[in-house]
């Protein structure tokens, strides 16, 4: 597969601003044809162009302040942003904030590929991991004895997603925004990339039968576990029983639009 020479936007939702310290320089570094969209939802606090130019970002770049919408609802607000960019963007990534981003490679795939997995390394170590991951994400992607490697890293952030399909499912599920925000509330974020991603793949395979994720295997993605939240821990079957509340939303927003 041959990389795709058209850009790519980059989604990074964030609350906790700071953290922007990790994610944006190791985005810098990549050398691509990116067009940044950074969401904050922190109501409480402004982030502004010349903050991101602060961090070494150069490139394209939208910054959106919103109210407090959660992780859902800003990532499916980048979407729209992206599908609304005059360039006509084709593929889109997510981005924790305390995450590094090390390959931007977009492959040129079939019109019934929705989604890219790739890999990921895992920061366990502590601190002196990180601060190396910072300082050299791809040497660090490289050397990855001694890490963790995710293989595939089976989620939303670091995944690359169609545009307009995530625009598309973003659409639908604005009919029952009440009943998302509800599940929200009582969940937070930690399982807001298990979420997405099972409703991209029922979504996607619902208006095409064909629609196939596809998997390369190379790194692209740092997750700084350390930061993790203690609810980021939580067993599978946990996760998976909050996922089947959240597809029992999507199953009715679709049936509010007759799908």
């Amino acid at each position: 597969m041959f990389g795709c020479k058209d850009f790519i936007v980059v989604g990074i939702a964030t609350f906790n601003v700071e953290l922007l310290r990790i994610s944006v320089p190791a985005l810098a570094r990549c050398g691509k044809n990116i067009f940044l969209i950074v969401y904050n939802d922190n109501p409480a606090q402004r982030l502004t162009a010349r903050d991101i130019r602060r961090l070494g970002w150069r490139g394209g770049l939208r910054i959106i302040n919103g109210d407090g919408i959660g992780k859902i609802g800003a990532w499916f607000a980048i979407a729209d942003a992206a599908a609304g960019l005059r360039s006509n963007p084709q593929w889109l990534v997510y981005a924790d904030d305390d995450a590094m981003m090390v390959d931007v490679n977009v492959p040129n795939v079939s019109d019934d590929v929705f989604a890219v997995i790739q890999n990921s390394a895992v920061v366990r170590g502590g601190l002196a991991d990180l601060f190396r991951a910072m300082d050299a994400p791809r040497e660090f992607a490289c050397a990855v004895t001694g890490t963790d490697v995710l293989r595939p890293h089976v989620g939303m952030a670091g995944t690359l997603v169609r545009v307009r399909t995530m625009s598309e499912l973003g659409q639908m599920v604005r009919g029952v925004a009440d009943a998302v925000r509800k599940l929200d509330d009582e969940y937070g974020a930690a399982a807001a990339d298990a979420v997405m991603w099972s409703w991209l793949n029922n979504f996607a395979r619902a208006k095409n039968p064909g629609a196939t994720p596809i998997y390369m295997d190379c790194i692209n993605y740092i997750l700084a576990d350390l930061l993790a939240t203690p609810s980021c821990g939580w067993a599978p079957a946990r996760i998976n029983r909050i996922v089947a509340k959240y597809d029992a939303v999507l199953s009715a927003a679709a049936a509010l639009r007759g799908e």
